[in-house]
C-alpha cells in the first residue's frame, strides 16, 4: 500500500488547493513545471510492506 501527499514547504497538504488545481488543469505541459515551483511543493510517498496487505483491506 502507497500513500502520496503534495504537501508545500510548511507541510501544509496541497493536493487540492485552488492555485494547485489551477496548475494541473488549466496550464499546458510546458507551463506546469513552471507553475508548480512557485509553490515549493515535494511530494512525500509512504508505502507499508506487502505483508500487510489484508491488514489494510
Amino acid at each position: 500500500m502507497k500513500t502520496t501527499n503534495i504537501l508545500d514547504s510548511s507541510g501544509k497538504e496541497v493536493g487540492h488547493s485552488d492555485w494547485y488545481q489551477a496548475c494541473t488543469n488549466n496550464k499546458s505541459l510546458n507551463e506546469m513545471p513552471e507553475c508548480l515551483a512557485k509553490g515549493i511543493i515535494h511530494v512525500d510517498i509512504s508505502e507499508q510492506p506487502a505483508d500487510r496487505y489484508w491488514r489494510f483491506q
